[in-house]
């Protein structure tokens, strides 16, 4: 095998590895409490969603930033405590068009995220006020439907599409997240 293929394999795999740890980590479970310490009774839900707080916006960042990404492009000034996933969208479609991430097509972004790339799935809510989603790419084998690691009301490795699957979201957005500088 060639060096850099051995370099992209170790990064597919280190990424691989860090989203199943992340979809396990207790604070990223449906019904976690919120910050506060509360656990919010209402929230609105698609069928066979399971019911509570989700937390899609702390387990995508916690598995960029675990992978070596810079996520200071896709989050409040304060932090991820103070980024909802429309947050997280409206940071990266922000720092896009000030050239700090680059957002990228599906087909860059499934080739960018097989070679251990960290590549950051989102969309905003159009309809009413709920929340946007976020996910993290999988890498997945060029020609086969494109995975994420899924952190919601539906947890798991699933394709982008069952990920995003409700009708108040805008357009999924891409970004190639970039590798944080070592200091």
């Amino acid at each position: 095998m060639l060096r850099g293929a051995m370099y992209y394999q170790k990064n597919r795999e280190k990424l691989i590895e860090i989203q199943n740890e992340v979809l396990q980590d207790k604070d990223v479970q449906p019904g976690y409490p919120t910050w506060g310490g509360h656990v919010k009774k209402k929230l609105l839900y698609e069928p066979g969603q399971q019911k509570g707080i989700t937390w899609c916006n702390r387990g995508a960042e916690r598995i960029a930033r675990l992978a070596g990404a810079d996520t200071k492009p896709i989050l409040h000034r304060k932090g991820i405590g103070y980024t909802n996933a429309n947050g997280m969208y409206k940071y990266a479609v922000k720092s896009a068009k000030r050239k700090i991430i680059r957002e990228i097509d599906i087909e860059t972004a499934q080739i960018l995220s097989w070679n251990g790339f960290v590549i950051l799935a989102t969309a905003k809510c159009v309809k009413g006020n709920r929340p946007g989603h976020v996910v993290i790419l999988r890498p997945t084998p060029l020609g086969e439907e494109q995975l994420c690691a899924n952190i919601g009301g539906l947890m798991g490795v699933m394709t982008v599409k069952k990920a995003f699957n409700v009708n108040y979201l805008s357009p999924i957005k891409y970004f190639l997240l970039p590798r944080k500088e070592k200091s």
